[in-house]
């Protein structure tokens, strides 16, 4: 199993939150968008109930098959730009340490 931290905030160059509204993006929040909005190899049921729980929870834990595969579908979305990308990809790193 491998966390990833869903409540981390997505930071411009400087630093300082990105904003989507009023609310901070996180990790998770971005996650679940690309689950419930784009196709990934995971099907639509696993797909949706994944991103329900990334978009709620502060630390998840994923089996590790799921894990690799979710990566690897955040590495090649076109849906973000790599500001947002790779801070997430980073963060998979961080979960793969633990």
């Amino acid at each position: 199993m491998k966390k990833i931290y869903c409540s981390k905030i997505i930071t411009d160059m400087d630093g300082k939150p990105l904003k989507n509204g009023e609310s901070e993006v996180t990790v998770g929040r971005v996650i679940a968008k690309i689950l419930s909005e784009t196709k990934t190899k995971f099907d639509a049921l696993k797909a949706w109930d994944m991103a329900q729980r990334f978009y709620k929870g502060a630390e998840i834990e994923i089996d590790d098959s799921d894990f690799e595969t979710l990566k690897t579908e955040i590495g090649s979305n076109t849906m973000f730009i790599p500001l947002v990308l790779g801070q997430i990809l980073k963060s998979f790193i961080e979960g793969e340490k633990q």
